[in-house]
């Protein structure tokens, strides 16, 4: 078993799940250069049996992919089998947990989005994995940010009103201690003292 990750991961991404589901493609010889026709055009080759979509969708992974904001969008690679590996569906499901684990340790299944395509047209098996590089979130946690986030307003209010009250209170009481309120006006309550021991 061979596990390799490509170069690429930029740009848009209908070039990485339209290489995994596409029926024909550019034809390659053993050494991985391009086969070319007399004319020196490139050739294409009908993959035959068809890719198979073991995981995920091509259409969303390639709408989150489109979506993301990041210099790399994507990040694409395969987990090949020799030909006399012959690995069984079970087997093939337990290497794509163990790489999903591995991959997105800490992560929950709903946090990230992973696009697994099956080709067996060389005569092999082919786990071609694409995940975008995206976080995602789930509708129920922002839900709950949400009303962790009103909460919090709703005591930082309760406080807001309560201090609002307590100085008004003291406000009334320093009021109340030193002035008086006599013939429509406010006058120092010591003023008045000292006018009434010592006369006008």
């Amino acid at each position: 078993m061979l596990i390799k990750f490509f170069r690429n991961g930029k740009g848009a991404g209908a070039g990485p799940v339209g290489y995994l589901v596409a029926d024909k493609v550019l034809a390659y010889d053993d050494n991985r250069d391009l086969i070319r026709d007399a004319d020196g055009q490139p050739m294409a080759v009908t993959r035959e049996p068809l890719p198979e979509v073991l995981r995920g969708n091509p259409d969303r992974t390639e709408a989150l992919i489109d979506a993301s904001r990041h210099q790399w969008t994507y990040r694409a690679g395969v987990i090949s089998f020799a030909a006399t590996d012959a690995p069984t569906e079970e087997q093939q499901a337990e290497v794509m947990d163990g790489f999903e684990r591995l991959a997105f340790a800490g992560l929950d299944p709903t946090q990230y989005e992973v696009l697994w395509v099956r080709h067996t047209h060389e005569d092999r098996v082919e786990l071609h994995f694409c995940t975008p590089r995206l976080e995602l979130r789930p509708k129920e946690r922002c839900r709950r940010r949400h009303c962790n986030s009103s909460l919090r307003l709703s005591r930082a209010s309760n406080l807001k009103a309560r201090l609002k009250r307590c100085w008004r209170r003291k406000w009334r009481r320093f009021i109340s201690a030193r002035w008086t309120h006599r013939g429509g006006i406010f006058r120092p309550r010591l003023w008045l003292a000292r006018t009434a021991q010592n006369g006008p």
